[in-house]
């Protein structure tokens, strides 16, 4: 049963638009703990925080901060799911916490507005249409490459020529 229910799940977080790499995290994560609750004889209206923590602690032993994090993530859309569902009055995982990571050494540094406004002037002038475009997208949305890499082009109005993208960003090279 909780197989079922992690696959409704992952089928309504994909409805929702998310990119796949992050169901694909997202359906890796589930799995796991539907195989844990399996082996535990666990149903899903057995689901408790007392549940949930233990396995948090059984899961991430001996490994970092940003494996339990994703771990607790996927633990939250679940359980948020369940309430949805009604199959649990609340969300279990509700009171599961991220641990707590190490700040980063250096914060990025952002292009102020004239940088930008010098950056879109220099690509429009030097770019070809496509890759300019996708410098501006970048900048106007704050895509990363790799979910520009990632757009469907098909949903681009068909009177535009669109064809394969060949993404180059930052030395980094995403071919489609």
């Amino acid at each position: 049963m909780i197989f079922e229910l992690v696959n409704e799940c992952l089928e309504l977080e994909s409805d929702r638009g998310i990119a796949k790499t992050t169901i694909k995290e997202l359906s890796r994560y589930l799995h796991e703990f539907a195989n844990y609750c399996q082996q535990k004889q666990i149903s899903a209206e057995q689901i408790s925080s007392e549940l949930l923590l233990r396995y948090v602690q059984y899961r991430g032993a001996g490994l970092g901060p940003t494996l339990i994090k994703a771990v607790v993530w996927s633990l939250r859309k679940f359980g948020a799911f369940l309430v949805l569902r009604s199959i649990l009055p609340e969300n279990p995982a509700r009171p599961l916490r991220h641990p707590k990571m190490s700040p980063r050494s250096q914060l990025p540094e952002y292009l102020s507005e004239s940088q930008l406004k010098t950056l879109l002037h220099t690509a429009g002038q030097k770019l070809n249409k496509r890759d300019f475009a996708i410098v501006a997208m970048i900048c106007s949305t704050g895509m990363r490459p790799f979910s520009v890499f990632e757009t469907d082009m098909r949903l681009c109005p068909a009177n535009h020529q669109v064809s394969s993208a060949h993404v180059a960003f930052m030395g980094r090279l995403y071919a489609k």
